[in-house]
């Protein structure tokens, strides 16, 4: 009993010290700093996800994922501010110009700036010193897309996509009959100016059911083979399947 008596009357003496009573102090506030710190975090990182998750549209997730790659940046070095530019430059348009990335019908800007971070997300993985030809092909990529999308002209968003399609074909990528049945599809979204403008519907449009119907169409006449039907095409078959294009 005497030896706790000692070992209580010695914590009592070092507890009456102020500078035992600061230093518990500091580490208390210390511990609810962290903590809160902490709990923010998680927050954060809950609230990202879950945007991530339901595929977050606005405006405001936007700003957010701007913030990041601003801070990003500051700590990046010159190649990779290069790089990490381009996606601040694209986001930071979308924001101005009240552009929704995510949103499904949002217009052919959607369509290019989805094009345009995708490309970046390419450049990030090119050494310019050891891949300089592919780092400056990519480059040029995306300088073509920007023009495009500050453009704002629908008719320079198909010649763009002309372009990539005869690149394909030039490159032998693909055959002559999908080489026409992609160029047909640009000259029917033009002409009907399928995703010229943003819808107000979640839905996909009546124009973009039917031109999505065509190229199944188009692959399945060019397979010879109705994946739906689990069939070979016959003369008649491929008439039916024309005159639905028609139609």
């Amino acid at each position: 009993m005497g030896i706790f008596k000692l070992i209580i009357n010695e914590c009592i003496k070092i507890f009456k010290k102020k500078s035992t009573i600061i230093f518990l102090g500091l580490s208390i506030i210390s511990f609810i700093i962290s903590y809160g710190i902490i709990c923010f975090d998680m927050k954060q990182q809950s609230i990202t996800q879950e945007a991530y998750i339901l595929g977050d549209d606005s405006i405001e997730y936007m700003e957010f994922e701007l913030n990041k790659l601003k801070n990003e940046f500051k700590t990046a070095n010159e190649e990779k501010q290069i790089k990490l530019n381009y996606k601040i430059e694209t986001y930071e348009y979308a924001i101005e110009n009240d552009i929704l990335i995510r949103t499904l019908n949002g217009g052919y800007k959607v369509n290019l700036i989805y094009e345009i971070l995708k490309q970046a997300d390419i450049l990030d993985l090119i050494d310019k010193n050891t891949m300089k030809n592919e780092y400056e092909k990519q480059i040029i990529e995306i300088t073509k897309l920007n023009k495009v999308l500050k453009s704002g002209d629908f008719d320079d968003y198909i010649a763009y996509n002309k372009e990539k399609i005869y690149g394909d074909f030039d490159n032998k990528l693909i055959t002559d009959d999908e080489y026409k049945t992609k160029i047909e599809e640009q000259d029917l979204i033009l002409k009907y100016e399928i995703d010229k403008y943003p819808l107000a519907s979640t839905a996909y449009s009546w124009k973009k059911l039917l031109l999505t119907e065509n190229n199944r169409i188009d692959r399945t006449i060019n397979e010879g083979y109705d994946s739906n039907k689990k069939e070979y095409l016959t003369n008649d078959s491929i008439l039916q399947l024309q005159g639905q294009k028609m139609i």
